[in-house]
């Protein structure tokens, strides 16, 4: 397989597993908002949760590790400074697509105690993880840049949720 095609491939499902996220995030928000009185629509809600998990994410993850693996050997890009800052968000973006699978398993018991607001907030992190892993990527022959960048959005990210943390207690 030629690099170009494996590059498409490794992008095409990077692409499914930000989607996915997305998706799961706003299908968590939508189970916490709607009445318990409404079991149908929970049920349909919580099926679409596992399924979006087991044929969106999970093999979306798999197959842009695999690519992405690949196209670091290939190129070497584990020698470059970038690569290991964009590894580094990949990972924690991977921690917290399990974090949102664990919310999705603890909805499947019963209503989360978490706040639809929060998970509105929570629903923007993979925004910011795009963001950063796409910058450091495209903006990589200048790793001072990229990096600042990335941080910056990372902080952005940070600034916000924590300013909506605050202004929910006063």
């Amino acid at each position: 397989m030629s690099l170009s095609i494996i590059k498409a491939l490794h992008v095409i499902f990077m692409v499914c597993w930000f989607a996915g996220s997305f998706f799961l995030g706003r299908l968590l928000i939508y189970a916490k908002e709607l009445p318990s009185s409404e079991s149908t629509a929970q049920a349909l809600i919580k099926s679409g949760m596992k399924r979006v998990w087991m044929i969106i994410i999970v093999p979306s993850v798999i197959f842009t590790f695999l690519f992405g693996l690949h196209l670091m050997m290939v190129t070497k890009a584990y020698t470059q400074p970038w690569f290991h800052a964009k590894f580094t968000f990949i990972l924690a973006f991977l921690a917290s697509t399990l974090w949102f699978n664990s919310l999705r398993k603890k909805s499947e018991l019963g209503p989360l105690s978490i706040s639809s607001k929060k998970l509105r907030m929570y629903n923007e992190i993979p925004a910011f993880f795009l963001i950063t892993i796409v910058c450091l990527v495209y903006i990589r022959h200048l790793p001072t840049v990229a990096s600042v960048v990335g941080a910056l959005f990372l902080i952005i990210g940070l600034v916000v949720m924590s300013a909506l943390k605050l202004s929910k207690r006063s």
